[in-house]
């Protein structure tokens, strides 16, 4: 009845079965073929192409062929290079020309030998406060649920493949960070428990857990972290120094068919949405999904359709 990609679907094509899926929502982007969809509000529709299927070998067949070629249009290196390419394309570049460089060292610097408190010094601590960080810049990836040792869900596995295939770094030198919320505070700290079940290397890790934030760092919030709203302090600090703010919406369900889950899903849901949309970028997994956060968007104040 609605999907917000449907990887149950691609993996069964990708294991060779004749697949047959609703045609709403996201599922004809992954599906590919009319004939091979029904209407899901309509038993006797459903109950054809099943029929159908289970009593035509050459269709099956078909289906079998479509699906392997169409699951190869589908892999995690393509995914985690859409998902840097959405990235770039939305986020200020991470070097920073010299001269501008200088400026804040000339802050740091006038500072230390200047007596405080006047309205001219302020200023040249904001400057001194923004300077750049030296070293490679940080991706910092939020799998905040799964770090709690959640179930191998679809989200789960999406989280876990995009940062093994980004490996240690991304081109540009940006170092790989997956982190996790620290619960009910403004921080967030390294996802040790996330890096060990995943196998991924740790070698740009910092020394320590609580993460200190550098200027021009990019997060990714790669999970459905309904607790987002202590962060959002950390998210608007990481915006002043120059960085970039990235989410992953994978579906609007709870929000469209409240019906179909528990209050607190829903309202942990909705408040996720609203403050996502105070990020500086949000990537859909589905152009349906793109379409139904647009429409979402529309009922939202002012503040949150600066998002793109």
């Amino acid at each position: 009845l609605g999907e917000g990609f449907g990887l149950p679907v691609l993996e069964a094509m990708s294991a060779g079965a004749p697949v047959l899926c609703a045609d709403n929502s996201s599922l004809p982007e992954v599906m590919g073929l009319a004939d091979a969809m029904f209407d899901a509000e309509d038993p006797v529709s459903m109950a054809e192409k099943l029929f159908r299927v289970l009593s035509d070998a050459q269709f099956a067949s078909a289906l079998r062929m479509h699906g392997r070629r169409r699951a190869e249009l589908f892999n995690w290196h393509d995914t985690a290079d859409r998902a840097l390419e959405a990235i770039r394309s939305h986020a200020q570049k991470a070097a920073v020309k010299q001269r501008t460089a200088s400026v804040f060292t000339l802050a740091a610097s006038t500072l230390a030998v200047r007596p405080h408190g006047d309205a001219e010094n302020r200023e040249i601590m904001h400057l001194a406060y923004n300077r750049p960080s030296e070293g490679p810049g940080r991706l910092l990836i939020d799998v905040t649920y799964q770090n709690g040792g959640t179930p191998g869900s679809g989200i789960a596995r999406v989280a876990a493949r995009i940062c093994q295939t980004l490996g240690d770094t991304v081109p540009g030198g940006l170092a790989i960070v997956p982190v996790a919320a620290v619960p009910d505070q403004p921080h967030f700290k390294v996802a040790r428990n996330f890096i060990a079940a995943a196998g991924l290397e740790s070698r740009n890790l910092p020394e320590t857990d609580i993460l200190s934030l550098r200027h021009g760092e990019v997060i990714l919030g790669l999970d459905l972290n309904h607790h987002l709203r202590p962060q959002m302090p950390f998210i608007d600090r990481l915006q002043k120094l120059g960085g970039k703010s990235f989410a992953v919406v994978y579906d609007l369900l709870p929000l469209q068919r409240p019906d179909w889950f528990p209050h607190v899903i829903r309202a942990g849901h909705e408040d996720w949405i609203r403050q996502v949309t105070l990020f500086d970028g949000l990537i859909c997994i589905s152009s349906a999904v793109a379409d139904d956060l647009k429409v979402f968007r529309q009922t939202l104040p002012e503040q949150h359709q600066r998002s793109q």
